[in-house]
C-alpha cells in the first residue's frame, strides 16, 4: 500500500489544523495498521492526536495506550473495531471526523477486521490444541494416580459438624417479610 494513500483535498482544514496535517495523520495510521502496530511507529505526537479521534481514551499514557491495545492480536482485533464501528461525530470544519470516516472506510475496505478475526481465530485453535494434546499425554499413558483414602481427623484435632438452625419465625405486614437475624 502507497504510504500517501490519503491527499490533503480529501480533507477540510480546521482553525488549528490543516487539510495537510490530517492527510498526514490518516496516512500515518494506515501505514502503523499496515506494519501489524509497530511499536517503532507508535510515536508520542501519533499518540497525541490517535487519542483525540475515534472515541479514544488516553489510558494515563503512551505505554498504557500501546499496551492496551497493540500487544496481542485481541487487542489489536479490538482496536480494529473501534475505528470502523465509530460514528464519527462532529463537523470536518472542527473535528477530524473527515478523517475518521475516511480511514474507517479504508479500513473495511482493506479486511482488516477480518484478517485480523481470523488471526485470533487461528491462535485460538492453536493454543486449544496444545492444550488437549498436553492433557491427552498426561492422562492417557502417564502414571495411574490412585486417589487419597478419607482419613478420620486425629483425636486431637477440633471436628466441627453443621448443624440446623431453627427457623426463625417471620413477622408480615402487609407485602413485605422481616425476619429477625437475631432471634
Amino acid at each position: 500500500m502507497s504510504s500517501k494513500r490519503f491527499q490533503a483535498e480529501s480533507f477540510t482544514p480546521t482553525k488549528w489544523t490543516t487539510a495537510e496535517q490530517k492527510a498526514a495523520f490518516a496516512n500515518q495510521l494506515m501505514a502503523f495498521i499496515a506494519a501489524d502496530f509497530s511499536e517503532s511507529k507508535f510515536t508520542k505526537a501519533f499518540y497525541n492526536r490517535l487519542g483525540q479521534c475515534f472515541g479514544m481514551i488516553a489510558h494515563y499514557n503512551v505505554d498504557g495506550f500501546f499496551s492496551t491495545f497493540f500487544t496481542d492480536t485481541p487487542g489489536k482485533l479490538r482496536f480494529l473495531r473501534c475505528l470502523v464501528e465509530w460514528p464519527c461525530y462532529g463537523s470536518s470544519d472542527f473535528t477530524f471526523s473527515d478523517v475518521e470516516r475516511a480511514t474507517s472506510a479504508a479500513i473495511r475496505s482493506t479486511n482488516y477486521v477480518e484478517t485480523y478475526a481470523a488471526r485470533l481465530a487461528r491462535e485460538i485453535e492453536t493454543r486449544e490444541r496444545q492444550t488437549l494434546a498436553a492433557l491427552q499425554e498426561k492422562y492417557r499413558g502417564g502414571p495411574t494416580v490412585t486417589p487419597a483414602p478419607c482419613v478420620a481427623p486425629a483425636a486431637s484435632e477440633p471436628v466441627f459438624v453443621a448443624t440446623r438452625l431453627p427457623p426463625h419465625p417471620a413477622v408480615s405486614s402487609g407485602n413485605d417479610v422481616q425476619i429477625s437475624l437475631f432471634g
